[in-house]
């Protein structure tokens, strides 16, 4: 125990735990880790994931899955992506940001949720997408989650292994089908 634990502990009159005691407290704490399922898959997937050794048609097939639902980024508690889009109050043209009625400008540009699933969610200006295949859009939603890229960024994974996405996806391409698949299957 540090200092403070003895500190706080003082007083209480609590009596030392016995060998016995002891011995069935780890034997409860073997049970309960044997209770829980195996999920080495999700370090297998990730690990083969940073290796480059998912294909491109494993994702075409994944992406065929996919509906674009936007179901798991939705529920997702690390995903953020936003879009901006030009909002004209009371007055103002939108397209131009001028003013309607002869007062002041009352255009703002605000950020709304946004899906990297959906088709246009990369699209550029010139109408260029470079995610227009849904499976190029799903490789990159699980790269970004587990690409050891980011870590260095954010200090963590981008997934943290809930499995709400799991629980909502209709075609079952959640976190722990999709990692399962791959440890298995690539």
């Amino acid at each position: 125990l540090t200092e403070g634990g003895n500190e706080a502990l003082q007083g209480i009159g609590l009596t030392p735990a016995s060998t016995n005691d002891i011995g069935q407290r780890w034997d409860n704490i073997s049970h309960c880790e044997q209770a829980f399922p195996d999920h080495t898959y999700l370090l297998d997937g990730i690990a083969k994931l940073n290796r480059g050794q998912v294909s491109d048609a494993f994702w075409g097939q994944v992406g065929i899955q996919c509906l674009g639902c936007s179901g798991c980024t939705t529920l997702c508690p690390t995903c953020s992506c936003f879009g901006t889009r030009h909002v004209a109050n009371a007055g103002a043209d939108v397209n131009t940001g001028s003013s309607t009625d002869n007062s002041e400008e009352t255009v703002s540009q605000v950020r709304f949720w946004d899906s990297c699933l959906y088709e246009g969610f990369q699209r550029e200006a010139s109408f260029h997408n470079p995610a227009k295949q849904a499976g190029q859009r799903v490789k990159r939603f699980w790269y970004h989650k587990f690409s050891e890229d980011y870590l260095p960024e954010f200090g963590r994974y981008g997934c943290v292994g809930c499995g709400r996405c799991e629980q909502t996806c209709p075609s079952v391409i959640g976190v722990h089908s999709i990692m399962k698949r791959i440890a298995d299957d690539v």
